[in-house]
């Protein structure tokens, strides 16, 4: 019995010890964001050609997000959070191509918006109030591609992807925090195949779209 005694007082103090700065918070972010859509394409027809195309289709545009999330204080020193997050951007990427001898003229937009993710921040308290964490974490956003022509389909889909970055995060108030991170994502790869009946031509496209973004947030800490 004597012996349970220091043990159970030993794990109640660890335990008060790594909860004691536990707090839920809430915030908004704003910042540039810009993306990378890589595609390549296999057009062939039998008996004629059969062709590998590889290009990369860049946009810039801003982004406004608003996540929440629970974070732990250990040891004095050592953060650890997670977090969810919605983000919405304005970042479109377009290409076009005209053709005047057939008259044949192509217009082509890629979009990667909303997306939702969900992270784990671990962190360093290496001064008063200021944090240095990492971000890790899931993503998954909307890919849309419209288009005109006939070489490409018109697609709406989901696609995973990984988020990774790091940040400094500096408490001003008792309450009130902000911070500054930069994080990509690089998402999955989607694939369509299109067939042009008239000439027999067959296009096999693959896409990946890629983030990266600079945001600056503001947090309420519920403490």
């Amino acid at each position: 019995m004597l012996r349970k005694t220091p043990l159970a007082g030993l794990l109640t103090l660890v335990f008060a010890s790594s909860t004691a700065g536990a707090a839920p918070y809430i915030g908004l972010g704003f910042g540039p964001e810009f993306a990378d859509f890589g595609q390549e394409s296999h057009i062939s027809r039998p008996g004629s050609f059969d062709v590998e195309n590889k290009t990369h289709l860049s946009g810039l545009g801003v982004l406004g997000e608003l996540f929440a999330g629970y974070d732990w204080t250990f040891a004095r020193s050592f953060n650890l959070a997670g977090e969810i997050n919605a983000e919405i951007n304005s970042i479109e990427a377009q290409t076009s191509n005209a053709e005047y001898v057939h008259h044949n003229f192509m217009n082509t937009s890629y979009k990667a918006t909303p997306t939702f993710g969900i992270s784990v921040l671990p962190g360093y308290i290496f001064a008063d109030n200021t944090l240095l964490y990492v971000r890790m974490g899931y993503s998954n956003t909307d890919f849309q591609l419209s288009t005109t022509g006939a070489g490409l389909s018109n697609v709406s889909q989901h696609v995973s992807g990984f988020r990774f970055g790091f940040g400094v995060k500096k408490a001003l108030f008792n309450n009130i925090s902000i911070r500054m991170e930069y994080t990509q994502v690089r998402y999955q790869s989607t694939s369509f195949t299109t067939v042009d009946t008239a000439s027999n031509v067959t296009n096999t496209t693959s896409i990946r779209p890629q983030t990266g973004e600079v945001e600056i947030g503001l947090l309420y800490n519920f403490t």
